[in-house]
């Protein structure tokens, strides 16, 4: 939630941060807006098409379809220091005390004093007449920049090298260093802390870590997934934000993700931040103290509120499956919360829906297993939803420390089932017709045994409830009941087969 400035002109808008992150300069539409503790300040401007801006000392440069312009914020006065005709809208950064420009395929080293643009020598021309120079950001011993052309995103390195006079160093020709997947164009480039690059995909965000000599990278596979473009990165502390075009609930807002923790390898632990509650392309973002300020095409600047939370948000977990795909009863889940006048409720996820489990409204700490096993059927796995509202007045949070979930196997139970059976080598079915031979009796007792032995899967018949299972012979116990006679061997008795039905 926050204030807006806004336009009703489709334009595109630009947002930088001077004077410690104190002053935040807003470029949207026909506007400049200053925006300090005490208050904003708002100038007329009649430049179109605006890219994106910088700040260099107590000035602003941003490209604009005319070429690029500087607003001194001390003196107020604006002023188009690079002219060229109407075209393309240059896309600029400042890097290793370099005022870089891009136009298309074009790359420029350009002085602050200015000039016309169609009299400047390009640094570097790429070879693809289509290529389009998107983002120019440090590196510890270079200058990257970051492009694409048809599928292809590129990101390349402009190393300083010292010139045998000894004067200042000179930016040497681009070399390419990273290339993106086929089909996921690069938009935005960000470095931070001299360690973390961060790339704003067509796809998304991927986060890379510098070389240890070199100001070459490598980056992991993609830690957020988006539907639109990221056209805007800004750090702060240990987080890496970025603006999200539609991708909160369909609309636009910001990403906070979490350089000091990884959730796999090159991939980053990461959480939706604020949102501007409007659809529209975020094309900026940065911080006005600790506060952010989000840029929409066509509707203008965004400051995040510095009392009042959303009405409300949002945890979910992973599915929780305990490392197998067996059913389990989820019995007892213990939350930590700070309710701070407002609510938290657990939801759980299943296969059957979603089902609220536990509400707190007026804990503090609380730490007690709560049964849950009648609000969530036996499943293989189960997920989980910490839904956190505010107070009523939406100033006041609750904050959650512990969330636990205890579980115990559900399988299916294995039931024994003794059989007792005749086993005589001689033997009568129920018509009274005989049967066997000298020797069978044995002969059956050795073949169960072997089943036994070798626990093989035998099918199980029982003519008196006409029930049929398949099982493993558990236990043979075999009581002989007739004693020898002198013309057979008289072999007999009676067995006692106990069985494990299998599942």
């Amino acid at each position: 939630g926050g204030n807006t400035t806004a336009s009703s002109t489709t334009a595109a808008s630009a947002t930088v941060v001077l004077a410690g992150e104190n002053v935040a300069v807003l470029l949207h539409g026909n506007l400049i807006t200053v925006v300090r503790p005490s208050g904003k300040t708002t100038y007329a401007q009649s430049f179109a098409n605006v890219t994106n801006a910088v700040a260099i000392g107590t000035k602003v440069y941003f490209g604009h379809s005319q070429g690029i312009a500087s607003f001194d914020i001390v003196g107020a006065t604006l002023a188009n220091v690079w002219t060229q005709q109407a075209g393309i809208s240059p896309v600029i950064g400042f890097a290793k005390s370099r005022f870089i420009a891009a136009m298309g395929p074009k790359l420029y080293e350009l002085p602050l004093v200015g000039g016309a643009l169609g009299t400047a020598t390009p640094l570097y021309t790429h070879l693809d007449p289509g290529f389009q120079w998107t983002g120019i950001a440090d590196a510890p011993t270079a200058v990257l920049a970051c492009g694409y052309s048809g599928g292809r995103g590129l990101v390349y390195r402009i190393t300083l090298a010292a010139p045998q006079d000894g004067g200042t160093p000179k930016l040497s020709f681009p070399e390419q260093i990273a290339e993106l997947p086929p089909g996921e164009t690069v938009h935005s480039i960000h470095n931070y802390l001299g360690n973390f690059v961060a790339l704003g995909t067509a796809r998304g965000i991927r986060i890379g870590t510098f070389g240890e000599y070199n100001s070459t990278f490598t980056y992991g596979p993609l830690t957020v997934e988006t539907s639109q473009p990221v056209r805007a990165l800004t750090a702060r502390d240990r987080f890496c934000y970025a603006a999200i075009t539609n991708g909160i609930l369909g609309l636009s807002g910001a990403v906070r993700i979490d350089l000091s923790q990884q959730t796999a390898e090159g991939r980053y632990a990461w959480a939706y931040d604020v949102q501007t509650h409007a659809a529209g392309t975020a094309s900026s973002i940065a911080f006005t103290g600790d506060r952010v300020v989000l840029g929409l095409d066509s509707w203008g600047h965004y400051v995040q509120s510095a009392t009042a939370y959303e009405d409300r948000g949002w945890i979910t977990s992973g599915k929780i499956r305990y490392g197998t795909s067996e059913n389990k009863s989820f019995r007892l889940a213990k939350v930590g919360a700070t309710t701070n006048s407002g609510t938290v409720t657990l939801f759980s996820l299943t296969e059957a829906g979603e089902r609220n489990v536990l509400a707190l409204t007026d804990a503090t700490n609380r730490r007690d297993d709560i049964d849950i096993s009648a609000s969530i059927a036996p499943t293989e796995y189960a997920a989980f939803r910490l839904q956190l509202e505010p107070s009523t007045a939406n100033l006041g949070t609750p904050v959650v420390e512990v969330l636990s979930i205890k579980a115990l196997p559900s399988v299916r139970r294995q039931r024994l089932v003794q059989y007792p059976l005749m086993c005589f080598d001689h033997e009568t079915d129920r018509y009274n017709t005989p049967h066997g031979v000298e020797g069978a009796a044995a002969q059956r007792l050795a073949a169960l045994e072997e089943l036994e032995e070798t626990q093989s899967a035998v099918v199980v018949q029982d003519f008196t409830n006409g029930e049929q299972f398949t099982a493993v012979i558990e236990k043979i116990q075999f009581v002989r009941e007739t004693s020898p006679q002198r013309n057979r061997s008289n072999f007999g008795g009676t067995l006692l087969v106990t069985v494990r039905k299998l599942l």
